[in-house]
């Protein structure tokens, strides 16, 4: 099973695009190289897209789509999810010292919703290898932080 993962590099010290870039994260090496990546000053957060999850049609636009947005981002040591599905929009109960985080599209993550790397890697490889969503750390609904 495999990902879609798409990113933008930005020139740095700036908020200017420098180029975007997808990825098919298809084994563990992929994700690990994927997540240092992410942890670049000049990355933005990622979407990721799983291959094997079923396609929706929008009921307002007609649109086919994915049936999941999954938003990760890296900032100073820690990883941060937001995982949106029919059930919820979820992020995760992070370690207690992980500070806020802002995503370039403007989501704030609070303190508190931040991982280590190594968990970001297993979280985002349980989600390769189950197309569901991981279940090694605890979720609560995003409007909770």
């Amino acid at each position: 099973m495999t990902i879609m993962a798409t990113w933008t590099d930005f020139v740095p010290g700036t908020e200017w695009e420098r180029a975007t870039h997808e990825v098919e994260l298809g084994s563990r090496a992929d994700v690990r190289e994927f997540v240092d990546l992410l942890a670049r000053p000049d990355t933005s957060e990622a979407v990721l897209m799983h291959t094997e999850r079923p396609l929706l049609t929008n009921g307002f636009t007609g649109e086919v789509g994915s049936d999941h947005h999954v938003v990760v981002g890296f900032f100073q040591g820690f990883g941060y999810v937001e995982f949106t599905d029919s059930d919820q929009v979820s992020r995760i109960v992070g370690e207690p010292s992980s500070p806020a985080w802002r995503t370039t599209a403007g989501d704030h993550f609070l303190p508190g919703t931040g991982v280590a790397p190594a968990t970001l890697i297993d979280l985002i490889d349980q989600f390769r290898t189950t197309a569901t969503r991981p279940t090694i750390v605890q979720w609560r609904p995003a409007s909770a932080g």
